[in-house]
């Protein structure tokens, strides 16, 4: 019964000890790394979201990172716990594959999520590359430009609808043509063009009185 339990105790260890040896599939062993790596950047393609349904998704490309890696996604810097704990970790919201060229691009349905606070928010990116040996060679986090809000509603402009403070410029106040003056115009600039004309045709035709 002793030697079982000494057995038992050790294959417990033994275990344990893999566990821990084996290296994070994109987040920083030694947690999250707040500072921007030197060569990424990060971008979200909307700046405002709202659990309406149709202002759900948030939009992300990320670049810089190394291919072949797994960038993970968090909310200010984990402060946040996501909806999907089996995702490494209950602070990662997604995850996204680096290509051959470094970039990483996905997107959030946030109506799908833990609901954020309303206010203003980030997105941080994770990832640790490894040689071929299972050791650490680097570690990557950038937050870039993903500054983004959420709010209660987003209003869409209705191209139908016209501003009812505006008016055209020749309407009047009450809402009568004011083309009057416009009228006036065109009939001055008329008269003085055949009073030119006739001036010009007196003096070239002998015996005609100028006008």
């Amino acid at each position: 019964m002793r030697l079982s339990k000494i057995a038992f105790a050790t294959a417990g260890a033994a275990a344990l000890s893999l566990s821990m040896a084996m290296p994070a599939v994109a987040l920083p062993p030694g947690g999250a790394n707040t500072v921007d790596s030197a060569g990424t950047s990060a971008t979200v393609g909307k700046t405002a979201i709202a659990y309406d349904g149709k202002n759900c998704v948030l939009p992300y490309e990320l670049k810089g990172f190394p291919a072949g890696t797994t960038a993970s996604v968090k909310v200010d810097d984990g402060k946040v716990a996501g909806a999907n704990p089996s995702v490494q970790y209950d602070s990662v919201w997604a995850q996204s594959k680096v290509d051959a060229n470094g970039v990483a691009k996905g997107s959030i349905d946030l109506c799908e999520k833990t609901k954020l606070p309303v206010g203003k928010h980030y997105l941080r990116f994770l990832t640790t590359e490894y040689d071929a040996n299972g050791e650490v060679k680097a570690r990557y986090s950038t937050r870039g430009k993903t500054d983004f809000e959420v709010v209660t509603k987003i209003e869409t402009p209705d191209p139908g609808k016209t501003n009812p403070g505006k008016t055209n410029p020749g309407d009047s106040k009450d809402g009568s043509t004011g083309g009057g003056g416009g009228i006036a115009i065109v009939i001055a600039i008329v008269v003085a063009l055949l009073g030119a004309i006739g001036a010009a045709v007196s003096g070239a035709i002998p015996g005609l009185p100028r006008p």
